[in-house]
């Protein structure tokens, strides 16, 4: 429930659940040349074309996207910045996703700040605070990760979801 991704998955995404890639038609096309890259798409699902273009600039990356589709709740457009500021990894985003209907709906502004902390050699902290249209409170959170070795992690965080709600999780990670 990390409210931290300002898009918030309005726009095609593959699945490898249900239909899979199965479920429409797309086509795609990267471009990548040193610290540029771009990216365009096109699909059926509601008639999306979706582009984004990012440069990397001493050693902060800069990314502008655009969509074009039929559903009024698509993310139009979304910007970020993304680089190290002393010992945290800072990112900022912004999304329009489409027309702000109201609270509980999932239209309109979307912003969210985060940071990343690396805390020793096997533990980091990451912190964000997320804002939208459709957010009754302002949303954030913080987690960790402990690395034990042999691909092993534990994690947990706490958040406030932006509904006065606060969720909590911990696990173990294993990764082969």
């Amino acid at each position: 429930s990390y409210e931290y991704t300002a898009y918030n998955f309005r726009g095609d995404a593959y699945s490898s659940g249900g239909n899979g890639a199965a479920g429409s038609n797309g086509v795609e096309a990267l471009y990548s040349m040193g610290d540029l890259k771009v990216h365009i798409s096109a699909s059926d699902t509601n008639d999306r074309v979706a582009g984004y273009v990012a440069y990397t600039f001493n050693g902060f990356t800069f990314a502008a996207a655009a969509q074009d589709s039929n559903a009024a709740g698509d993310t139009d457009y979304a910007l970020s910045v993304v680089g190290n500021v002393g010992p945290a990894k800072v990112s900022f985003a912004y999304a329009d996703n489409g027309d702000d209907t109201g609270v509980g709906t999932v239209n309109g502004d979307h912003y969210a700040l985060t940071a990343s902390f690396d805390i020793g050699a096997a533990t980091n902290l990451d912190v964000y605070v997320a804002d939208a249209d459709y957010f009754a409170e302002t949303s954030y959170g913080i987690g960790a990760h402990h690395d034990l070795g042999g691909g092993v992690s534990l994690r947990g965080g706490v958040i406030s979801k932006g509904d006065d709600t606060i969720r909590a999780d911990m696990g173990v990670r294993f990764t082969f």
